[in-house]
């Protein structure tokens, strides 16, 4: 059984350590001032009626929950370490946080429904790789089909940090496409690089509008703040970091401390760093350079 929930540990006596033999007892304990590890003594009687006591050690469960609220994510780690980080989403609790080890983690995760929850690498050598078509998401205002390589939704305080998102240029023509996707949801994106989400195999400029690095969106009467800082957004195609209210709440946003950068001179589209629509903005210290657009064409 899962203890987590109710703070105690899984709790098992071992037949080969008891006077009898054949027997193994579970039980879930309060164990809220005791540590894994701990050693303690246990009265029991077996299936034959005879009476037998030992020692026997607390230890955290072996389906990958971990003391203290932390999940760690390597695929070499070991039984109490998850393979992937939607594994670990999967099983977080309020108030975890999800240490995921450096390496390249080609998969899509999709945080949903959360609450309270920090996932953390280890710096650029920590990389979320956008999987080939990767599963729609959302649908937006005018229908499009939405996916991305991280999704937040319906989320409440969620930090993600020191990774790198590689959208692996799996952006298409007819839907929309984001490094990082979060509606409905209030987080903190910081120390990350999203690259990479373009159309083109080769990361150059396609002019598609819906290919974009980073997109926080409200469709509800909700109200949120959330936060951008020392980010870096490279290889998109149309917005860098765009935040949009569709919704009736409130939509606050600080981006700081970040950098864009552009295509350089391309007559494919006119590249935006940072859209804000519909939100109170705190805007500051961020760098956003080669945005060049050459084409004599206003309606671009």
């Amino acid at each position: 059984a899962d203890t987590r929930s109710n703070g105690g540990f899984f709790v098992e006596i071992d037949g080969d350590n008891t006077p009898n033999g054949n027997i193994t007892i579970e039980a879930t304990l309060d164990t809220t001032n005791v540590d894994p590890g701990t050693t303690a003594t246990y009265d029991a009687t077996s299936a034959d009626g005879a009476s037998v006591s030992g020692d026997f050690q607390i230890q955290s469960d072996d389906d990958g929950s971990q003391s203290d609220g932390v999940l760690t994510v390597d695929p070499d780690g070991g039984p109490d370490a998850y393979d992937t980080i939607q594994a670990a989403v999967n099983n977080a609790e309020s108030g975890d946080t999800i240490e995921v080890t450096s390496g390249t983690y080609s998969e899509q995760v999709i945080v949903s429904g959360a609450s309270n929850l920090t996932i953390t690498g280890s710096g650029a050598s920590t990389e979320i790789q956008s999987p080939i078509d990767p599963d729609p998401v959302a649908t937006d205002s005018i229908d499009r089909v939405t996916s991305t390589p991280l999704a937040v939704l319906g989320s409440t305080n969620v930090t993600v940090s020191g990774m790198e998102i590689d959208g692996q240029n799996q952006g298409t023509g007819g839907e929309a496409f984001f490094g990082i996707f979060a509606e409905n949801s209030s987080v903190t994106l910081s120390d990350l690089e999203v690259l990479n989400t373009t159309q083109n195999s080769d990361g150059s400029t396609s002019g598609n509008q819906a290919n974009n690095g980073i997109r926080l969106s409200t469709t509800d009467d909700a109200d949120r703040s959330s936060i951008i800082r020392d980010v870096t957004v490279e290889n998109f195609d149309k917005n860098a970091i765009t935040v949009l209210n569709n919704g009736s709440g409130n939509l606050s946003v600080e981006v700081t401390g970040s950098t864009v950068i552009g295509a350089g001179p391309t007559d494919a589209t006119a590249q935006n760093g940072i859209s804000l629509t519909g939100v109170s903005a705190t805007v500051t210290d961020n760098t956003v350079v080669n945005l060049s657009y050459t084409k004599d064409d206003a309606n671009s």
